[in-house]
């Protein structure tokens, strides 16, 4: 899953969550994560933070990705 930050401001991603529908899935951005403007980040289900890591989460047709801000809201989603 590919991240960008289309505004004008960098974000601060530190308590921002990448989840999948079932909320099983589930990555946990690191303190201090950030996107700069126009910047992108990749997060694949290999990445450290995964639960249960090294499985494939978008892995068939009608999945979904939830991009959480730190209070929870969703602030991106994208079906697969």
């Amino acid at each position: 899953m590919t991240i960008a930050n289309r505004g004008s401001a960098a974000v601060g991603m530190t308590g921002w969550t990448l989840r999948d529908g079932s909320s099983l899935n589930r990555y946990g951005f690191p303190k201090g994560a950030r996107l700069a403007p126009n910047e992108s980040m990749t997060v694949t289900s290999a990445d450290p933070g995964w639960s249960p890591g090294g499985v494939a989460v978008w892995n068939n047709t009608g999945d979904i990705a939830l991009l959480l801000d730190e209070r929870g809201r969703v602030v991106s989603r994208r079906r697969h």
